[in-house]
């Protein structure tokens, strides 16, 4: 089929109003839902002609499943709808630059600020696991962090469905070079553990301004998550370790949610005990993940006066406190 242009109306409802950005294996658009008068996105999946059927009808079951993962971190898919065999998916218009334009703009965050948005992404990454859903494209271009601090993680419209053994069939890897697990760049079976390895690669990123695996030629990217070891951490800091714990080569060995969690968790309150609330209620998986301010994203004039205590450098808000703190082992929380 043609490319999408502006002016042009899909499924009689949305209007296409310009381009957000092109990639291999998709094309966003900005568009207008005149039923709600409200703006949307439109990701237009880039089928070869000659796909099977039943490929397509797969699109469309694993979208709709996607639909299901209710999380203020996962960016909403309103709709599916097909145009002249293309699979389209309509979802929330999220007016918020990515991790990439961030880092590029502000550079390297502190480790208590990666520590902060690693809380929410794991988080809603748990939410979407727990629907059956593994991502398979987690990246710093597909995290987007809002003014307010909400980190939401955008195109699971490309999530697979997991069986009853928790894991999604060979052969259909996905992912973006140095940043896909090395079970997907094998083509192997691929679960939950391989989420976890991407969202440690991002999160590198964000503590870097490097991915861990880069390099010149995708090819080598794609060797490189398989064979050799990631990058060593300069900035990182206290996130080391759980980044190494996190590239681990075979998925079983990989931490699970909680215990990521937990560890971010401590880091942030370690770094910044002002966030402790003592008063606050215990929550036996960790904490909520908390809107993190970070550097750069609002008006000069909402910066805090360097003089208080709760300003903290490079931040230009004061960070929230937590609602909930995890349990420790005393009172009943994981060993």
């Amino acid at each position: 089929m043609p490319d999408l242009t502006a002016g042009r109306v899909i499924a009689n409802r949305y209007e296409i109003v310009a381009l957000i950005g092109r990639g291999g294996a998709a094309s966003v658009w900005r568009a207008y839902d005149p039923a709600l008068q409200r703006e949307v996105a439109v990701k237009e999946l880039m089928m070869a002609p000659h796909l099977a059927l039943e490929e397509r009808r797969r699109s469309m079951r694993e979208a709709r499943t996607a639909a299901r993962v209710q999380h203020p971190g996962a960016i909403p898919i309103y709709d599916i709808v097909t145009d002249a065999e293309q699979v389209l998916i309509v979802m929330e218009y999220v007016r918020a630059p990515t991790l990439t334009d961030r880092i590029a703009k502000v550079g390297a965050l502190p480790p208590e600020f990666v520590a902060a948005l690693g809380i929410q992404l794991v988080d809603t990454l748990e939410a979407a696991h727990n629907n059956g859903i593994v991502h398979r494209d987690i990246k710093p271009a597909n995290v987007m962090i809002t003014d307010d601090g909400r980190t939401c993680l955008g195109d699971f419209g490309v999530a697979m469905l997991v069986d009853r053994t928790g894991r999604a069939k060979a052969g259909v890897a996905g992912g973006t070079p140095g940043y896909m697990s090395p079970e997907q760049a094998e083509q192997k079976d691929i679960s939950s553990a391989s989420d976890i390895f991407s969202l440690g690669a991002t999160l590198f990123f964000a503590a870097e301004a490097r991915g861990p695996f880069d390099r010149q030629d995708w090819r080598d990217a794609v060797k490189a998550v398989s064979t050799e070891p990631p990058a060593v951490p300069r900035r990182a800091g206290p996130l080391a370790p759980v980044f190494h714990r996190m590239f681990l080569k075979a998925p079983d060995q990989r931490p699970s949610h909680d215990t990521v969690r937990r560890e971010l968790f401590q880091i942030l309150a370690k770094r910044m005990p002002q966030l402790l609330d003592e008063s606050a209620p215990t929550f036996d998986k960790g904490p909520v993940p908390p809107r993190l301010p970070l550097p750069g994203n609002t008006r000069e004039r909402n910066k805090p006066d360097a003089n208080k205590p709760d300003a903290l450098p490079n931040s230009p808000v004061p960070p929230p406190r937590l609602p909930l703190r995890p349990k420790t082992q005393e009172q009943g929380g994981d060993k």
